[in-house]
């Protein structure tokens, strides 16, 4: 399913906060903004270049590429982690009583 971009606007125009479309295999294309609002000059989504770190380091099992943007905005494409869940891996024994 595509990601609907109506009349955007210049992403970091936008005063609220962007939101994370977590729409399963839904794509999206490149493309211009509005003609009326920037005079279709800027080429959207942007990229969104904030580092992607685990802090302390951990095992990873995935990467991905996601969306995020307002309605009447271009919004960003960015890249997020998926952490490995080793807690299949650990035994935790009960305390004693008493």
């Amino acid at each position: 399913v595509e990601v609907s971009m109506v009349e955007p606007d210049i992403p970091t125009k936008a005063a609220d906060e962007n939101i994370v479309d977590t729409q399963d295999n839904g794509f999206i294309k490149f493309r211009q903004t509005d003609l009326k609002k920037d005079a279709a000059q800027t080429a959207i989504p942007f990229l969104d270049t904030q580092l992607v770190i685990t802090n302390p380091p951990v095992l990873l099992s995935g990467a991905g590429i996601h969306y995020k943007g307002l309605r009447g905005y271009g919004g960003f494409l960015g890249l997020h982690l998926v952490t490995y869940d080793y807690s299949q891996h650990v035994e935790v024994e009960p305390a004693p009583a008493g």
